[in-house]
């Protein structure tokens, strides 16, 4: 899994200053993370690991923020 989860180059972000710009890598996606947990949920019955109200929410809102 070295090279999995990882963005290409050309989809990390630019950080702009005075100074300059620098490019930022993006993180390695954590998936299997969320597919173990959600494999153990099925299998055992528990909570998933995305609920279906907190997967409805827009990424950063704040619960009670968002109007549907």
């Amino acid at each position: 899994m070295a090279g999995w989860g990882y963005e290409p180059e050309e989809a990390w972000g630019v950080l702009r200053t005075a100074a300059g710009e620098v490019r930022i890598p993006a993180e390695q996606g954590r998936y299997h993370d969320y597919y173990t947990a959600f494999a153990r949920a099925v299998r055992e019955g528990t909570s998933p690991p995305v609920t279906l109200p907190r997967a409805r929410r827009p990424r950063g809102a704040r619960r009670g923020t968002t109007k549907f």
